[in-house]
């Protein structure tokens, strides 16, 4: 693609991703390429934190930073082990996806030397073949994106890794919080055949993304290419918020850490697969002891992992909670931090649910991904609705698909008093009702959202419309059809009340969004 392309589609964009690949001499960005071209408005949730050295600058031509964005550690590399606790090391190097805002007035990146980037890269393209969808049917820019990729898997053996791709989604959306908002994820499947069938620790293979046991000098650390990873993952669903490495492995393993996950694909893939999926996809730290300090000097605090001085999930220590044990227990990834619960989480303890720290930050990390909850399709608001008049006059929203049906909730209001809107057959009665402003709220009744309750998109408001009953009419009655029809009485002149006689006579068409 040529400059002036690049130029062009990044301009007209919002956001730009970078590969960026850290290493002791500091970061470099290895490609820029366009984004979302229309954002969603992220809430400004506490980002996990690396060295100083770890930051990107969105500038204008003349210099003027535009934006700032943390970029995560790659290099640290964790394995839960299936007896209990875990491993961590960090690696001299590793690469990462990030997201970077691409306000007006945007026209490079620079890190904290002053190195500068302009968006006209092009990242190294590696043979895959296109994704697959395993779970999910919506658009990506309205979806969390998890790529599976296989390493290991020769040609031959890619029915085998259609299966275990399959098997993880099928375990994911059988998890809270992922069951429960399984309609934002889309899973996908990338077949990337292997030269060499199979990955075996200590042994020389030739395979997709070179991964091998024994990361670190510890045994069940599987670690890979970085960058063949991130490129392949890019290439396949471009700015996908998690990346999962499926290697065809009998001897156990798996990695955790900001930039994907690893896991073995026998016994225990399944757990190992979601707990892993708890770095790449919320940034989740590992709630058991590594028994060494931070190896980046820092004392701060994480997502599920803090000081004491700095736990900040105090909406989960309630009295009323307590029985759910959260508090502040020593233990959580590197000497000094303390986490939520104590081996009662599956961040900690594989065949454990995810504590309601965690799941809160996985819930978070799934709605803010979300477009609106819910927008208007006729009419436009601020129209006069004529009751009695005709179709066009229904109401009809579209609910995007954020939870399932029991966690939502739809509630009319005209002049503030909630409506009754139950029914396929509503009796208007007949007269001069009086009418009034009409509105719509949307909740998410979620219990699993304290922290960030004010930070998300929990409730969205709709209206308002202007309610006029000039019309008399006796029923709207949609005969078993999709179009109501009004039924005069010949009244002409009968009173009403307020919105409260209104209540029960109005009739709305709501729909679920499709995909």
């Amino acid at each position: 693609m040529s400059m002036l392309l690049w130029g062009l589609s990044v301009a007209m964009g919002a956001e730009v991703r970078a590969l960026v690949e850290v290493s002791p001499d500091g970061l470099e960005v290895l490609a820029l390429r366009p984004g979302r071209t229309t954002p969603r408005a992220r809430p400004a949730l506490p980002q996990p934190k690396g060295p100083d050295f770890l930051v990107l600058q969105v500038r204008s031509e003349e210099g003027t930073v535009l934006a700032r964005v943390d970029v995560p550690d790659p290099r640290v590399r964790s394995v839960i082990l299936p007896d209990g606790g875990g491993r961590a090391g960090a690696r001299p190097r590793g690469a990462v996806g990030v997201t970077l805002p691409w306000p007006d007035g945007a026209s490079h990146v620079t890190d904290v030397r002053g190195q500068r980037w302009d968006p006209v890269s092009q990242p190294p393209q590696i043979p895959a073949s296109p994704p697959e969808r395993v779970l999910g049917d919506g658009p990506s820019d309205e979806r969390v994106d998890l790529v599976i990729l296989s390493e290991g898997y020769a040609s031959a053996d890619l029915p085998q890794f259609e299966a275990d791709a399959a098997a993880v989604a099928a375990h994911m959306v059988s998890l809270e919080p992922w069951s429960r908002y399984q309609g934002i994820l889309n899973v996908w499947r990338v077949d990337v055949p292997s030269k060499d069938s199979g990955v075996v620790p200590g042994a020389v293979v030739d395979t997709a993304f070179s991964c091998s046991y024994g990361c670190r000098g510890i045994a069940q650390l599987i670690c890979c290419d970085d960058v063949a990873v991130a490129t392949a993952a890019e290439e396949a669903v471009p700015g996908a918020e998690g990346v999962l490495v499926l290697v065809n492995g009998s001897t156990y393993g798996g990695s955790g850490g900001a930039a994907y996950a690893t896991s073995y694909n026998a016994d225990q893939m399944l757990d190992v697969a979601t707990h892993e999926l708890g770095h790449s996809l919320a940034n989740l730290e590992d709630e058991y002891p590594y028994g060494e300090p931070d190896p980046n000097g820092l004392t701060v605090a994480y997502r599920n992992c803090a000081p004491k001085p700095l736990v900040f999930w105090d909406e989960w220590m309630e009295p009323k909670l307590a029985h759910k044990g959260v508090g502040a227990f020593d233990g959580c990834s590197y000497v000094g931090l303390f986490g939520p619960v104590q081996d009662t989480c599956k961040m900690g303890v594989m065949d454990e649910t995810f504590c309601p720290v965690c799941r809160e930050w996985l819930t978070v990390s799934l709605i803010q991904e979300l477009p609106p909850m819910a927008s208007v399709v006729t009419p436009p608001v601020g129209d006069v609705l004529m009751l009695g008049d005709e179709v066009e006059d229904l109401v009809q929203v579209e609910i995007a698909p954020v939870l399932d049906d029991e966690l939502i909730e739809i509630t009319w209001t005209l002049d503030g008093l909630p409506l009754d809107l139950e029914g396929p057959l509503v009796d208007l009665g007949c007269g001069m009702v009086p009418g009034g402003e009409l509105r719509v709220h949307v909740r998410d009744t979620t219990t699993w959202v304290r922290m960030f309750a004010n930070d998300v998109d929990l409730e969205v408001e709709l209206g308002p419309w202007t309610v006029s009953t000039a019309l008399c009419g006796s029923a709207i009655d949609t005969g078993g059809g999709d179009e109501p029809k009004v039924e005069e009485d010949g009244c002409g002149g009968c009173q009403g009340s307020n919105a409260a006689l209104l209540a029960p006579f109005l009739l709305f068409g709501m729909r679920r969004r499709s995909a």
